[in-house]
């Protein structure tokens, strides 16, 4: 009994200060085929994730209220979701289906004979620079006595805050 009142109390505030929501959902192609690390980003906030090998993820933290969801994957185009509601202390779904973006490159076309290309280096003369050169550097000479034992101590390095005042 003694131990149900504290309980009670601990539970209840928790269920009131974690008044957030989530989302989670699943990003795949057009295919089905699910897309891995796709970013998933709630529009005007810092809340966002990506995408497991599943496709699959999850966005925790999220205030009550209504977003705008964007999800992106290279070579896909954007995909937008608006008016998606979260409420507190539940999960809301929400699903990308992505199109790949068709991309046609013009057709490059390279005309010079092999003879060509050997005419024009054996023409020129290839002369590697030099890299790396080597220079002698004198050995620094000491003078005096050099002692490389010392070291400061634990209250050495605090004996200014000691100084007796003359």
């Amino acid at each position: 009994m003694k131990l149900t009142l504290p309980l009670t109390l601990l539970l209840t505030c928790g269920v009131l200060f974690s008044s957030t929501g989530m989302i989670r959902g699943k990003v795949t192609s057009a295919e089905g085929n699910p897309l891995p690390e796709a970013n998933i980003v709630i529009i005007n906030t810092t809340l966002g994730s990506a995408s497991d090998e599943d496709g699959k993820f999850i966005i925790r933290g999220i205030k009550p209220g209504t977003y705008i969801l964007q999800c992106s994957f290279v070579g896909y185009r954007n995909a937008i979701r608006r008016n998606i509601t979260v409420t507190a202390n539940r999960f809301t779904e929400v699903d990308f289906v992505l199109t790949p973006i068709d991309i046609r490159l013009q057709t490059i076309e390279v005309e010079r004979e092999k003879e060509d290309v050997m005419s024009i280096i054996s023409t020129r003369e290839l002369i590697l620079p030099t890299v790396f050169e080597t220079f002698e550097i004198e050995k620094p000479s000491f003078t005096g006595d050099i002692n490389v034992n010392t070291r400061v101590g634990f209250w050495e390095r605090f004996r200014h805050f000691f100084r007796r005042k003359s």
